[in-house]
């Protein structure tokens, strides 16, 4: 981890390396799908809006599927203020 919080994980969903990303996800200990950068964003949710589907299934299909689901952060719109935004919001946009 890096002093912006940015795991090997975090790299592999950023850049697109859905081998890596197994890599890391069977090693034991397996990486952390649950952990945040600095700007509060874990691996799924990286992979999500750097539009790297691969990578994206290779996290929800695995074992820690849930705890990379439960991240939450607050988004404020023009039409509607303080809305939960979520990887599962994030898959359906």
């Amino acid at each position: 981890m890096d002093r912006k919080k940015t795991t090997p994980l975090h790299l592999t969903a950023i850049h697109g390396h859905p081998r890596l990303a197994s890599l890391l996800m069977e090693h034991k200990p397996p990486a952390n799908v649950a952990l945040e950068d600095d700007e509060g964003r874990n691996a799924l949710e990286l992979a999500i809006i750097k539009e790297n589907k691969p990578v994206a299934e290779v996290i929800i299909d695995s074992h820690s599927w849930r705890s990379a689901m439960k991240s939450s952060h607050v988004v404020e719109t023009e039409a509607v203020e303080n809305i939960p935004d979520t990887p599962m919001r994030m898959l359906i946009r």
